[in-house]
């Protein structure tokens, strides 16, 4: 396909319009993409059809096309809701101010029209029903403003001086035969077709351009449909207008730069819709198209983000993926082009059955004996059941008032300023919310889960209280609509004990489908053992119940400009030094992932979900208005919108957004129902699907490190596609194969590839590696060896090869070994750092010779163990305050989630759990380490929000610091894990303001007098603590001297303030088994540090 393609414009007239111009003026506000009607008009109107989704409220712009409208009249009709909230009817804006007709909220037989302006309102003295067309007439001119009702009675109101009309907006649901006049001009609105209402110019007129198709920021192919990208252009004047229109598109991964102009003659009084590009010639990738037009009635520049992905053409499968609520407001925000099922949607009790928003100094009048039909019903639910989505529903029961709760909690409790949330539902009055819900969307709702993740918001403590809840839905809801389908349990992060629970207290059987989410943020779902984690959530489910992912996200980095992602290294810097944006200040969701580590990690979390039994997998995050409080994301916490946004605002697909949309296009055709297995083998991770029609698709990556895979399938010839949409065919080893099936080599990394099969069976070859041993570098040296296997007949003269990798010398680089059948060898390389060399982490790329002379490559990732330094400072040097250190020595600091090696939330956890570690406002730290040719100093820094000691001491589980330290020599074994001689361990008892001093104590040293190793210390403000120990040197020194390095950790460990024991523990380097394995302390250098800065 050639770039230049891309932009070739179709042909497009003008639609020329007999007599008067009636030119169609499409909402500008309101929704996404509002050509084509998201929902179509349905009979019932007061003339002809209407619109049957409320709470949508368009908007159109009549200027330059209609002008003269400091004078005119709106004769329109209205039937109200039963629905009681306020009602904006009807609004007439411009630069001095709007008029609004309002019904004011209220019981239905209550129900009145209210005019109002900047200088005042007016109420209607008699009802109106709702359910009934009305007829309205308003008028404004002359400073003043009257609206006259059916039965005669008129308002009237001021208006603010020099009071014009330039945009009208409608409560869609509620108007129809809406007809303004004004200037000589009209706009009218009958919703016959679509949502466009019919402009007659008046004045001089002019030219305008509204771009159409790109609102969901993903483009169809069809120009019938609303997703097609189309620029309309109104000529409302009485000439002929030569407009010129250029397009500038880039993308991302594909890298197509493309500029193209053309020229269009506009005849008078006309509309005409250019279309802007052919997405069938398009790629699967993320562009940027900067659409500029010369010769309108004012300058015209503006920039569409998008993606567009390729479908493949095949027979689809029932469905597997769907987008989840995330509260969108936004009426049309559904991705059309993408293969999506479901479409979930909250029902909230608190919200629908009042009062909804008690987070309002003034709570809303709750009227509890309301009927059904005025409750606050989810107009956005609604919305996508009319436009045929397949809801998916999360019946939610948790009381905003006293009114919906039958008792409190002890613990988890919300104040609100008006009212309190939380506690156990009123399930005789829950019971009826669920009736009436049941018999409103009987047959039109299949999907019911119950609450959402109430093992960690809601009912965290009360498992038994969830199954009452289970009880209640399912036989209520069945009893309504036995054909439902009800998901219980909703469970998240480590919920597997709460499940327990609630199945033992009466959950089973109560639910037909068992729901979860499975959020991995920030490791890869395979590092954190997600297939393991829900094959045990499968043991302890009732037996042979179906699976179901309600809800998973990845947190992504945002973006600085809306053109391209961040790069990998700058979000890994930005993340380290706990940039805003990069991280939580609480201890969950951690750290973003960079756009490429999100894309894989989505795409992992739903193929081992799949793979797992579950039936369907819905993304959270797809909502085109987040972030959206107004501050830029570079002073906000981070959250999981799959759409990005630069600090400025503007909103744009990433890569991962691309990365959802092409699994599922290379899904669509996968059937669930029918047979699938893992693929995990070795240094390869994935699992095979089979698809609706006829064929297979297989989903791998390498489980580590890059790593050359050979699979066998049939033919000569495989496709694949990578987590992007490039598709790439692969041909089979000569002569490798039989019996018609090829051998194939295939490159992988930790990004997934889809490999697409059009019969039978796809296999994965074993390894001739059948180990990787790795000895990370410490000192500076480490090691890389890989056993072989001989699989074959004869011996086998094997040939590897090193690669370079800057910062590292590997030795030997080159090596050949003969191996005999059925035998191994180990081929050892030695890694050296250079000095001066970056990066924590390296990956040699080893070379291998197959017997067939085919050449596979094999990554090792070598890690440099962690260190720390230590700054030198002067003889005479006294540690006495808790700044001592801070002119000599770097900080280590103790505020990471990777650091919480106790109390740390799930690697599944989707919320922050009130019994994990709260982030560094609750528990963080930070020492620096000095020396002179005496001792070894350390000062430590302690915030610890909820101070409580041990309940017995010596011990470690409570509030207290623990210092580690590794003394031996190299020969003597440091480093290793076994502790030995010099070996040390320091548990110090905080001081805390009025009650302790500090309080020292080693094991290995129990009988250490109090003069050998000094300790202070003292309680600051803040909640804050400060420690210092001075250790001389001859006493864990043969020769009483500072070495050249040696190993240190440091650990702090935090209650729950509460109750006694241990909430969190935090360590710099190791883990929480410091206290008996030596080997993953921190290694600090000596003599290297500075005497002042």
């Amino acid at each position: 396909m050639k770039h230049c393609l891309i932009l070739a414009s179709l042909c497009c007239g003008p639609a020329l319009l007999s007599g008067a111009a009636e030119l169609p003026v499409y909402p500008s506000g309101g929704g996404l993409n509002l050509r084509v009607p998201v929902v179509a008009p349905v009979a019932g109107g007061a003339k002809g059809n209407r619109l049957p989704f409320e709470m949508v409220r368009f908007t159109y712009e009549l200027a330059p096309h209609l002008t003269g409208l400091e004078a005119g009249s709106v004769s329109l009709f209205v039937e109200d809701s039963m629905r009681r909230p306020a009602k904006e009817v009807l609004t007439l804006g411009g630069p001095a101010g709007e008029l609004k007709v309002v019904i004011p909220a209220g019981p239905s037989q209550e129900r009145r029209f209210r005019l109002e302006s900047g200088e005042g309102r007016a109420d209607s003295r008699g009802t109106q029903a709702p359910g009934k067309w009305h007829k309205l007439l308003l008028t404004w001119g002359n400073g003043r403003a009257g609206l006259t009702l059916e039965n005669g009675e008129t308002l009237e109101v001021k208006l603010p001086e020099n009071f014009t009309v330039q945009r009208l907006g409608c409560s869609a649901s509620l108007v129809d035969e809406l007809e303004l006049k004004g200037g000589g001009g009209s706009f009218s609105i009958g919703w016959e077709r679509d949502y466009s209402g019919r402009l007659v110019p008046a004045g001089q007129g002019g030219v305008t351009a509204a771009v159409h198709g790109f609102d969901t920021y993903v483009i169809g192919s069809d120009p019938e449909k609303r997703d097609y990208p189309l620029v309309q252009l109104l000529n409302s004047t009485q000439e002929r207008r030569e407009v010129t229109l250029r397009y500038e598109l880039q993308s991302e991964v594909n890298r197509i730069r493309n500029v193209r102009q053309e020229k269009r003659l506009l005849e008078p009084g006309s509309s005409t819709m250019v279309p802007v590009m052919s997405p069938a010639l398009l790629q699967s990738d993320v562009y940027h198209l900067v659409i500029s037009i010369d010769g309108l009635s004012a300058p015209f520049r503006v920039k569409k983000n998008f993606l567009h992905v390729a479908r493949r053409p095949e027979p689809a499968g029932p469905g597997l993926f769907g987008l989840h609520d995330c509260d969108v407001k936004a009426f049309g925000f559904w991705p059309d082009a993408l293969p999506l099922r479901y479409a979930h949607k909250y029902l909230r009790w608190g919200w629908v059955q009042g009062p909804a928003f008690v987070d309002h100094s003034t709570a809303p009048e709750h009227d509890p004996a309301a009927p059904p039909q005025e409750w606050n019903w989810n107009a956005a639910l609604d919305w996508e059941l009319m436009a045929g989505r397949e809801l998916f529903v999360s019946l939610q029961s948790y009381p905003y008032s006293a009114w919906h709760r039958e008792r409190e909690y002890p613990r988890g409790m919300k104040q609100w300023p008006s009212a309190k949330g939380g506690g156990f539902p009123d399930l005789k009055k829950y019971a009826r919310f669920l009736r009436e819900s049941a018999e409103r969307y009987r047959g039109r709702i299949r999907h019911y889960e119950i609450e959402n993740e109430p093992n960690a918001y809601g009912m965290p403590e009360h498992p038994e209280d969830y199954a009452e809840v289970c009880r209640t839905v399912y036989r209520t809801v069945k009893a309504v609509d036995p054909d439902a389908r009800i998901y219980g349990v909703c469970g998240t992060g480590s919920f597997l004990p709460w499940m327990k629970r609630a199945l033992a207290a009466g959950a089973t059987g109560n639910f037909d489908v068992l729901s979860y989410h499975t959020y991995t943020t920030p490791r890869q779902p395979d590092q954190a053992n997600l297939r393991r984690f829900l094959g045990e959530v499968r043991e302890a489910a009732p037996a042979g119940i179906r699976r179901f992912n309600s809800e998973t996200g990845v947190l992504q980095a945002l973006r600085y400009e809306a053109d391209r992602p961040i790069p990998p290294e700058t979000v890994a810097l930005a993340a380290k030094e706990r940039r805003t944006g990069f991280v939580s200040t609480a201890s969950w969701p951690g750290r973003v992932n960079d756009e490429w580590e999100a894309s894989a990690s989505i795409v992992k979390n739903a193929v081992i979900n799949l793979a797992s039994g579950s039936e369907g997998f819905i993304f959270f995050g797809w909502n085109p208005e987040w972030p959206k409080d107004g501050k830029p994301w570079t002073e906000r916490e981070p959250d999981f919108s799959l759409l990005s946004a630069t600090p400025a605002g503007e909103r744009t697909p990433s890569l991962l957004s691309l990365a959802v949309a092409v699994l599922a296009a290379q899904f669509e055709s996968a059937d669930p129902g029918k047979p699938y297995r893992w693929l995990d083998s070795g240094e390869v991770r994935g699992a095979l699907f089979s698809k609706a029609a006829a064929g297979r698709v297989a989903v791998l990556w390498a489980a580590d490190a890059a790593a050359d895979v050979l699979v066998t399938a049939p033919g000569n010839e495989l496709e694949t596609v990578n987590v992007f949409g490039e598709r790439r065919i692969f041909r089979a080893v000569p002569g490798a194969g039989r019996d018609g099936r090829g051998v194939f080599l295939l490159p992988l990394t930790t990004m997934p590839r889809y490999v697409h099969l059009a019969d039978g069976e796809l296999e994965v070859l074993s390894s001739p590696v059948s180990a990787v041993e790795v000895e990370n570098i410490v000192g500076g040296t480490g090691s890389v060896a890989l056993t072989l296997l001989n699989t074959g007949d004869e011996v086998w003269n094997a040939r590897l090869e090193a690669g370079a990798v800057p910062g590292l010398v590997v030795s030997p680089r080159e090596e050949e070994v003969a191996i005999r059948p059925g035998r191994r060898r180990k081929v050892k390389f030695d890694c050296r750092l250079e000095a001066g060399a970056k990066g924590s982490v390296f990956e040699l790329p080893v070379t291998l010779r197959l017997p067939n002379n085919v050449e596979l490559t094999r990554g090792c990732r070598i890690g440099v163990s962690a260190s720390g330094a230590a700054g030198e400072v002067p003889e005479n040097f006294v540690l006495a305050a808790g700044d001592a250190l801070d002119g000599f020595a770097p900080e280590l600091k103790l505020d990471r989630i990777e650091q919480a090696v106790f109390g740390r939330p799930s690697d599944t956890a989707s919320i922050q759990e009130a019994h994990f570690w709260g982030g560094p406002a609750e528990l963080s730290g930070g020492f620096r380490l000095g020396w002179n040719r005496e001792a070894l100093f350390v000062a430590g820094r302690v915030r610890d929000i909820h101070p409580r000691m041990p309940e017995v001491w010596p011990g470690a589980l409570g509030s207290c610091v623990e210092l580690f330290f590794d003394f031996r020599t190299p020969a003597e074994g440091l480093g290793k894990a076994q502790y030995g001689r010099n070996v040390l361990q320091f548990l110090i008892l905080p001081p805390v303001a009025g009650k302790t001093k500090p309080q020292l104590w080693c094991p290995q040293l129990p009988e250490l007098p109090a003069e050998t190793v000094r300790l202070c210390g003292a309680a600051q403000e803040r909640q804050e603590y400060w420690i210092g120990l001075t250790i001389p040197w001859k006493l864990v020194r043969a020769d009483g001297n500072p070495p050249e390095r040696f190993g240190f950790d440091a650990g702090i460990n935090g209650s729950f303030g509460d109750r006694d024991g241990r909430k969190a523990q935090l360590m710099l380097f190791g883990t929480a088994r410091n206290f008996c394995d030596a080997s993953k302390f921190g290694m600090i250098p000596v003599g290297k540090g500075r005497r002042g800065q």
